[in-house]
């Protein structure tokens, strides 16, 4: 492993969602970057170097893309692939990277805790995205490792914030770093909507081209009710306008319904850079580079994500979903994501009809649009964490002379 000098902080995290949220944070502590390393546990760490922060232990992408939670054959897959020999140069790594560590900032769920308490043995916090009182709570033995190694634990939201603090941890919920996510997002929707204008996730992994295809269903089915919308596809960075138009082509969608319209922008730039067309009726258009504009501008989300799903939520935009036909967002996980954000989300049959007759239920009734927004906004949380939580990484720096090597 490469020689980390003068580094002071190291933000230790276990999934691409848990790196972003980290980078949320490190956007409060630009004066302390030169202080300041990642391991990240999972993937490459792309988003600490998009933030100048180096990226230290050896990584790689794993088959199941961090989620070997979905079950035994998504684990077996990652093994494989070299999961266990990861693991183990990962642990050597932060052996090594204990003599220049004076403080560690965990970002995720327990795993890294347990690696960070072992074998750092430093000072430590504990940003806990990924458990809630909402869903399942956590287990006696998290409590206990909370207990043991962090000094202090932000939870996700109030709710679980005081079911550690019965539990006798030092925890605190600041603000939603999701939401905070969005409010670092300054970016516009290109266009002002003359219709309610409507969202569409399909997720930013590998299940997303998939996904897309029943969401371009439910806007057939929509558009078929004659009833007027607009629609619009955040595209993550990992996603392909031009793969998409090719896997439309193999669905079947060119059957005389679907056709797709090149518009000539840069897939690499901020703005629109395709739309697919359905007969003469609607138009789907595809966009990069402003997911927090277009959630701000929509009136609904229909979405089949994780993060941006609970975000659209946050802002009090009514969420529609289903059961996606990959391996991420399964019936289990959209149930638990009905748990989490209770009315905030309608949960429906796997139907485009059905997701057809909940869009006009809940945009012509202003008390169920009223009701869902309000719930979103209280089970997300106001954000804020990352100023708070900045505030306290860096009044705890300042007392690293007291640290023994």
């Amino acid at each position: 492993m490469e020689r980390v000098q003068h580094k002071r902080i190291l933000f230790l995290s276990n999934g691409h969602g848990e790196d972003a949220i980290a980078a949320v944070l490190l956007e409060e502590l630009l004066s302390l970057q030169s202080q300041i390393c990642a391991l990240p546990l999972v993937g490459l760490g792309e988003a600490y170097r998009k933030q100048g922060i180096e990226v230290i232990g050896p990584r790689a992408e794993m088959p199941s893309g961090g989620f070997t939670r979905l079950g035994l054959k998504q684990f077996w897959k990652d093994v494989k692939a070299g999961l266990v020999g990861l693991t183990v140069a990962q642990i050597s790594a932060l052996r090594k990277a204990r003599e220049f560590i004076d403080f560690v900032v965990c970002v995720g769920d327990i795993y890294p805790v347990l690696l960070g308490g072992w074998f750092l043995q430093r000072p430590m916090i504990f940003v806990a995205t990924a458990k809630t009182e909402f869903i399942s709570g956590h287990y006696e033995l998290e409590y206990k490792l909370m207990r043991r190694y962090c000094q202090r634990v932000y939870a996700r939201d109030q709710y679980t914030a005081d079911a550690m603090v019965r539990h006798g941890v030092e925890a605190d919920f600041a603000g939603n770093l999701m939401m905070d996510m969005l409010m670092q997002d300054g970016s516009v929707y290109p266009q002002t909507p003359t219709t309610p204008l409507i969202c569409l996730l399909p997720g930013s992994r590998g299940d997303a081209y998939l996904n897309l295809g029943d969401l371009l269903a439910c806007v057939d089915a929509i558009a078929q009710r004659d009833t007027q919308y607009e629609f619009a596809v955040p595209l993550a960075s990992s996603l392909s306008f031009e793969q998409i138009t090719s896997l439309i082509s193999l669905e079947g969608y060119d059957n005389g319904r679907w056709y797709y319209k090149e518009t000539g922008f840069d897939e690499q730039s901020a703005g629109m850079v395709g739309k697919i067309i359905l007969g003469d009726q609607s138009e789907v258009i595809f966009l990069k580079g402003c997911f927090g504009g277009l959630l701000r501008a929509c009136d609904l989300v229909i979405g089949l994500a994780g993060t941006a799903n609970e975000q659209a939520a946050g802002l009090g935009k009514p969420v529609i979903t289903f059961p996606g036909k990959g391996v991420q967002f399964t019936r289990k996980f959209a149930l638990a994501q009905k748990k989490l954000l209770g009315d905030a989300v309608s949960l429906v049959d796997p139907s485009p009809i059905s997701v057809a007759k909940q869009v006009e239920a809940i945009l012509d009734d202003p008390d169920t649009y009223r009701r869902m927004a309000t719930c979103g906004k209280k089970r997300m949380g106001s954000p804020g964490g990352a100023q708070r939580i900045g505030q306290y990484i860096r009044e705890v720096s300042s007392n690293y002379n007291t640290i023994s090597p």
